[in-house]
């Protein structure tokens, strides 16, 4: 508040008071009245047209909100006051053909009272295929010598912290988002580096205590509908030799499909006080506010290399310190890491570090309680490898190094990053998934990245750098990798292994359970001392017919796994399945439709009762299947029984069950499903059926427990094989929620089940249901989550409930299944 304002308000008080004692004649109390009412009641101006970006010229209105309010407004971030800015006497007319961003600040003035200050941002004539983000700051807050954030970029914690209107733009002009913030510098990069990163706080004391706003299309965790933040980085981009600025966004996107939690981002073009300051990467910060909304962790520990981020850093140092002092060759010390720290996170994290070279001292370090450590990643890298031969584990002080070179001296574990590394560098590391994710990146950053040129002018040419980034260091790395990772461990010798597959479009072929992009010939590399295998699938319509060696060509073997360990050139070989055919085969049963937790919400499809718990729909779609042993589980292997399974009954209703046929189980014993459900439906003529955990029929006791969970849990449809023990069953469906269980690790892969892409983040009370028919496998055929009015939570007339147990899903309705 201003000098000039404190004058006023004791006055005010003061006349207050006199009113209330001396009993005023009625006019001169109209008079103060009008007066005090104008005191405590100035507003803001409007302005119009609304802030946003215009590809016209405007004239900008600025109205006042009373008889004799007076607007006073600034162009350059300053704060206006009655004494600082300009008097608002005629709209502002602002050129389209002159591109550029005018930031405007204002307030109403009555009776020399200041109201509100009010900011607004308006894009004239600038074209950007990126968002366009703008700061509104007042200038001595960044220059000043004394308490300038950016003339003191070394200052930290709350005493920097600078206020902030941000407005956000989508790149076609739409409304984005615009509120008032915290500032601060994020302290990335060096002190004297002329680019800073930033850091956006969102409390309450501003406009909001977080950000509600869908940032990030497709957010692994956070459904579009409902993203928010309560903490935001502006990240400068790699500027290193070979600068391409998306290297950051490379290693996210990557890590982001693997299951991997990563900050997310996108680039955008950022404006301070309507100057360009170049391209930024807008993205998530990996704090407390993270890990709770993202992953639902509350009161983990944090660290960063040691440094302390949340939480407690000694359990880390601690650990760090043990594994220094013993030799985990010794299977007893590594029996210990291995319940401490999630090795499967580590494994992945250390191969993306050692490909693309970013610092370890980078990657966080999560505890969460009960749970091990695992790892993260937040972006804003300065220093990555610049060629395909740049050395690996440069920083030996590392303690993510550190911890991995430990781990690497075990011969078990040594074999298993050998694996999972040859398995990413020919998948998900191979030159072509690599090159075009990168190409896709470069697309978005083409049109825009002269901003950043203009900005920050640097000697390399940003073509030049994605040029060389595509033809060398994407096509060499892999092999450059391998063959250091041969010479510096016992890992075996880098040999090539090459496949086909005869009838290529009648099958697919994995490594360590990741499809191969088996078109033609496809030729990639693994270590001898790491043997990987290799599993043939076949596609709807055929079968596998056993693999071949070239050049003999004969057939090696029948088995639909082969492990590898030398040079091989392979042929897989797929035949039409013959007529006739009775075997069973994954999809024959799919699963339609499940909820987790639901809350009682009454359906059609089971005569508008309502259903508590998990419940599971399943579709048969080929006729005359016998259910009898049948199992539903959300075990993590096969042959599990920690978490439990409901085991159909030997029913004859189950011996030929017809296709079409929905199936609908209700896994969750309480009273109320036990009084609506007091009986199963084993009536066929409908083709529903309907069994209740609780009724007796389904075996719910040899594998007790079954419960659908949030966050990476997973279910599986088997069928039993022709002994008792659950180690034959054979596998037909499977779906899961992250990517902790596969149908590789479940073991279900070799009978030919697959599942694309995993669901993400689902809570209580939600599901997912299947839109398509015959395979379930890809994601984009289901919808997962489904807003309240569509799942019943929430009544609508002009949303009706697409959750519809024991009925045809959406979609579904408006086709006749056939297969």
């Amino acid at each position: 508040m201003s000098a000039h304002v404190r004058r006023w308000l004791p006055v005010g008080a003061l006349l207050a008071a006199a009113v209330a004692l001396l009993v005023l004649s009625e006019s001169l109390a109209g008079h103060l009245t009008d007066n005090l009412f104008a005191v405590s009641a100035v507003n803001a101006p409007a302005f119009a047209p609304s802030p946003g970006m215009y590809r016209r010229s405007i004239r900008v209105t600025l109205r006042a909100t009373h008889p004799r309010g007076q607007i006073i407004y600034t162009t350059d971030g300053t704060l206006p006051t009655p004494q600082v800015g300009l008097l608002y006497e005629r709209p502002l007319r602002l050129d389209a053909a002159s591109p550029r961003v005018v930031v405007i600040r204002a307030i109403e003035v009555v009776d020399g009272i200041p109201g509100p200050v009010v900011s607004a941002t308006y894009i004239m004539g600038v074209q950007s295929n990126l968002p366009i983000v703008s700061l509104i700051v007042a200038p001595a807050d960044l220059w000043d010598a004394e308490k300038g954030i950016f003339a003191n970029t070394w200052g930290r914690g709350d005493a920097w912290e600078r206020p902030v209107h941000v407005a956000y733009i989508p790149p076609d002009g739409t409304p984005g988002f615009a509120l008032s913030a915290g500032l601060r510098i994020h302290g990335a990069e060096p002190a004297d580096a002329t680019k800073q990163s930033l850091r956006l706080y969102f409390r309450s004391e501003y406009d909001a205590a977080r950000l509600e706003y869908p940032l990030f299309l497709a957010h692994p965790q956070q459904p579009d509908s409902a993203q928010t933040y309560e903490r935001l980085l502006l990240q400068t981009g790699d500027h290193a030799r070979r600068w391409t600025f998306f290297r950051d966004q490379l290693v996210v996107d990557v890590a982001t499909d693997m299951g991997l939690p990563a900050a997310q981002g996108r680039f955008a073009h950022l404006f301070l006080n309507g100057e360009s300051r170049g391209l930024y990467r807008l993205s998530e910060r990996i704090d407390r506010f993270f890990l709770a909304t993202n992953l639902g962790i509350t009161g983990a520990d944090l660290v960063q290399n040691g440094r302390q981020r949340e939480g407690d850093d000694a359990g880390w140092d601690a650990l760090i310190d043990w594994v220094a002092a013993h030799n985990l060759a010794d299977p007893d010390n590594f029996a210990y890491i291995a319940a401490q720290v999630d090795l499967d996170s580590l494994t992945d994290w250390a191969a993306l570090q050692l490909y693309f070279g970013f610092p370890a001292s980078e990657m966080y370090a999560a505890h969460p309680q009960g749970g091990p450590w695992f790892f993260l990643y937040a972006g804003g890298s300065q220093s990555f490898a610049s060629r395909a031969d740049a050395p690996l584990f440069q920083e030996t002080g590392a303690d993510f190094t550190i911890l991995l070179r430990a781990l690497l001296k075990n011969p078990d574990y040594r074999a298993r990053f050998a694996r999972r590394l040859t398995t990413l560098l020919n998948t998900t590391l191979a030159a072509p998934a690599l090159q075009s994710r990168a190409q896709a990146l470069a697309a978005t950053l083409r049109d825009d990245i002269r901003y950043e040129a203009a900005r920050w002018p640097a000697p390399f040419l940003w073509e030049d750098n994605v040029d060389a980034f595509l033809a060398d260091f994407t096509v060499n790395r892999p092999a450059w990798l391998l063959a250091h990772l041969a010479a510096t461990w016992p890992v075996g010798e880098v040999v090539t292994v090459s496949l086909e597959a005869q009838l290529p479009e009648a099958g697919y072929v994995y490594i360590e359970g990741s499809r191969l992009p088996v078109s033609g010939i496809w030729e990639g590399h693994i270590l001898s001392g790491a043997p990987v295998q290799f599993t043939a699938l076949p596609a709807r319509g055929f079968v596998f017919a056993g693999w071949a060696f070239r050049p003999d060509g004969a057939t090696s073997s029948p088995d639909v796994a082969l492990t590898v360990d030398g040079a091989r050139h392979l042929v897989a070989r797929f035949a039409p399945r013959p007529d006739g055919d009775t075997a069973l085969h994954p999809d024959d049963v799919v699963i339609n439709e499940f909820w987790i937790n639901d809350n009682g919400t009454s359906y059609a499809g089971v005569g508008n009762r309502p259903i508590e718990g998990d419940w599971i729909e399943l579709l048969v779609q080929r006729d005359g299947v016998d259910l009898r042993g049948w199992r539903l589980t959300d075990n993590n292997t096969k042959i599990g029984t920690a978490e439990g399974s409901l085991i159909f009954p030997p029913l004859d209703a189950l011996a030929a069950v017809p296709r079409n046929t929905i199936i609908v189980i209700l896994a969750t014993e309480t009273e109320r499903n036990a009084h609506y459900f007091p009986s199963d439906d084993l009536d066929l003529r409908d083709r529903r059926l309907l069994f209740y955990a609780g009724n007796g029929a389904l075996d719910v006791t040899t594998d007790p427990g079954f419960g659908l969970g949030t966050g990476d849990d997973n279910l599986a449809l088997l069928a039993p094989g022709p002994a008792s023990a659950f180690d034959d069953d054979f596998g037909i469906d499977f779906v899961a929620e992250g990517y902790a269980v596969t149908p590789y690790t479940f073991g279900i892969l070799v009978d030919g089940v697959t599942f694309d892409r995993p669901f993400r983040k689902l809570g209580a009370d939600d599901g997912a249901l299947f839109t398509g028919t015959g395979s379930n496998d890809a994601l984009a055929d289901w919808i997962a989550d489904p807003p309240a009015p569509q799942s019943g939570d929430e009544v609508r007339a002009d949303s009706p409930n697409i959750v519809t147990p024991a009925m045809r899903n959406y979609q579904q309705r408006f086709s006749l299944l056939t297969r």
